[in-house]
């Protein structure tokens, strides 16, 4: 790792509450050589192998080859999200976790998944692959972006905040630098010094 990298992974990994930053199955993070992509799944930019003989996150090149912080957030947090689902989470939380989503097994999908629900995921990853992947996207989400999650979903984000979160929420903020006022919100209103028109 570069030292940039380990920076964004432990920043990540402090954003979760205290009791998920150290997972009992997650004993190790690995990061393939510059330039090597992964080998059973070329296009991923990390990987979490959750077994109880694997246990470790693998990352790619390409997925620290980004300009969106967000993306490299959500991307860190997703991965570890895999080890809460496959570690932490009981059978029944899983099947209420299902019920959100919508999913059922189905082996005529090549995921093996399919859900019932059209529009009710962060992401068309998290919709075309399973309830883990779902799971997984939702959980960065919540951090890093809850108003979208909460608003494509607010049964996922009311389950997470109770049963994964305990209660615990973020809430985006803005910096003040980047804020502004409308002052011309209704059209049938003139707010003084208005531009009628150009010449």
């Amino acid at each position: 790792f570069y030292p940039e990298e380990l920076l964004r992974i432990i920043n990540m990994f402090e954003e979760m509450p205290e009791g998920f930053r150290k997972i009992p199955n997650l004993k190790y993070l690995l990061r393939r050589k510059t330039g090597q992509s992964h080998p059973l799944y070329p296009e991923a930019p990390a990987v979490a192998w959750t077994s109880l003989d694997d246990g470790y996150i693998e990352f790619m090149d390409s997925g620290f080859d980004t300009n969106s912080l967000d993306y490299l957030h959500r991307l860190i947090l997703h991965e570890k999200a895999h080890f809460i689902y496959a570690s932490l989470l009981t059978d029944s939380l899983k099947k209420k976790w299902n019920e959100v989503g919508g999913w059922y097994e189905n082996p005529d999908d090549p995921e093996g998944w399919s859900t019932t629900k059209t529009t009710e995921f962060v992401s068309a990853y998290a919709h075309g692959k399973n309830p883990d992947e779902d799971f997984a996207e939702s959980v960065s989400y919540f951090i890093v972006n809850p108003d979208k999650l909460r608003s494509r979903s607010l049964p996922k984000y009311e389950f997470i905040r109770d049963y994964i979160m305990q209660g615990s929420i973020y809430i985006s903020r803005i910096r003040e630098d980047l804020t502004f006022e409308v002052l011309n919100l209704y059209p049938d209103y003139d707010y003084p010094g208005k531009i009628k028109s150009v010449s």
